[in-house]
């Protein structure tokens, strides 16, 4: 009994299946009777739409992200044009800007010079020392946009004053730029370039610089420079003491073009008895002069490539007096000149200079300048902004003489000296 039931269940399952495939294909069959899609193309139907739904999204995202960017670049144009908008009503309205502050204005530096030397004086007197031999300090400071002013303070180990006000001067215009400025104040007025690579001040320097209380008129333009400028000097005159009598003019001219750079002229002046070092030394004898002194001098200074010249004449034009400055009996009419060679070259990976250099004087023997002078020195920049440099120099002194004071003086002897010197500067 219980086998003929499974028989029945199964011959049931089976009519079922049966049915349910027949009733499929009779409807796949009725629908392609009615004109509708069958099962597997509703399928393919919805596969297709999904896809399609698909694509929508993904370019709804990208012009979601499109709309994004353009805002951002919308808003970076709209900053970019705020700013220049800015920048015009500031240039347009200056006072608008807010007040620069002082240090904007003053810049500071300087140099500390220490120098070790051993010589030797034509009397074969040998003396050596270590002195800081030059502390100087600058102070530029731009007041407006046409006035500036330049202090400088000087200290020097030998000097009389322990600080000494070197310069100090105002300036109305640009005398770099020009075309035309007006300095007034203590200066080196413009008679000599004093030009060198050494340690040693040149013969020319010591002989001409004059450092005075003066007012200056110049103009720089299209490589042409000059000025004219005058002084009431140091010097005490028997006529005329408290008089402005002193003044001399210059004129030059510069070209840079690459490597290649030149500057030359010339000057005149009136008052050499006001050269400090020549002042000192009439003083010393008499207590005034009687007449200023003309002097003249021309410069040529030249660099190509790495290779340097420096060469410098300056001379008086008019005779001392016997009792003021004289050589072999007549007063004395010096003359000073100074040449130098330099070329630059890197050794072990620093700038290093390398000059000779030749100096000589002319009935300067009341000055107590040599005759003639060599020279040899080398720069050597070990560090930044810190300079090793070392010179010797050979002096010949004039042969015997009289001068001012009717000594007969002059050895015609040779000397020599060395020097040393360490240079920082900032």
């Amino acid at each position: 009994m219980k086998q003929n039931m499974k028989w029945v269940s199964v011959l049931g399952l089976a009519a079922s299946l049966g049915m349910g495939s027949g009733l499929a294909w009779a409807d796949g069959k009725e629908a392609k009777k009615e004109g509708l899609p069958s099962r597997e193309e509703m399928w393919q139907m919805l596969q297709k739409q999904q896809k399609e739904l698909d694509q929508l999204k993904s370019q709804l995202s990208e012009a979601r992200q499109t709309i994004q960017s353009t805002r951002e670049e919308s808003q970076v144009a709209t900053d970019n044009l705020a700013r220049k908008v800015e920048e015009k009503v500031q240039v347009a309205a200056p006072e608008s800007k807010p007040a620069s502050s002082w240090t904007d204005k003053v810049k500071l530096g300087g140099e500390v010079k220490v120098q070790a030397a051993g010589t030797e004086n034509f009397n074969r007197t040998r003396t050596s020392d270590i002195t800081v031999s030059q502390v100087q300090l600058n102070l530029d400071a731009a007041i407006n946009e046409l006035v500036s002013l330049n202090v400088v303070l000087l200290h020097e180990e030998d000097a009389t004053e322990l600080v000494d006000v070197d310069k100090a001067t105002v300036t109305v215009g640009d005398a770099a730029k020009g075309p035309v400025y007006v300095t007034a104040g203590l200066m080196a007025v413009p008679f000599g370039t004093f030009s060198t690579n050494m340690i040693s001040d040149p013969l020319t320097l010591t002989l001409a610089e004059t450092k005075e209380t003066a007012l200056q008129l110049g103009f720089n333009a299209s490589g042409f420079y000059g000025s004219v400028y005058a002084f009431n000097g140091d010097a005490n005159r028997t006529v005329g003491n408290d008089v402005i009598r002193q003044g001399g003019i210059a004129l030059g001219y510069q070209l840079e073009k690459g490597d290649y750079k030149l500057d030359v002229g010339a000057g005149l002046m009136q008052g050499l008895e006001d050269a400090g070092t020549v002042w000192t030394s009439v003083s010393g004898r008499s207590a005034t002069i009687q007449s200023n002194i003309g002097a003249a001098g021309a410069h040529m200074n030249v660099q190509v490539g790495k290779v340097n010249l420096f060469s410098e004449y300056l001379m008086a034009t008019e005779q001392f007096q016997v009792g003021e400055m004289a050589f072999n009996g007549r007063g004395a009419k010096p003359r000073v000149w100074s040449t130098e060679l330099g070329y630059t070259f890197d050794l072990m990976g620093k700038e290093t200079v390398a000059s000779v250099g030749y100096q000589g004087t002319r009935e300067a023997l009341d000055l107590a300048l040599p005759k003639n002078r060599l020279l040899a020195g080398l720069s050597v920049g070990i560090l930044e902004n810190t300079k090793l440099g070392f010179e010797w120099h050979h002096d010949t002194d004039y042969n015997t003489g009289t001068t001012a004071s009717g000594a007969t003086t002059g050895t015609g002897r040779e000397t020599d000296a060395g020097l040393m010197e360490v240079k920082v500067g900032f």
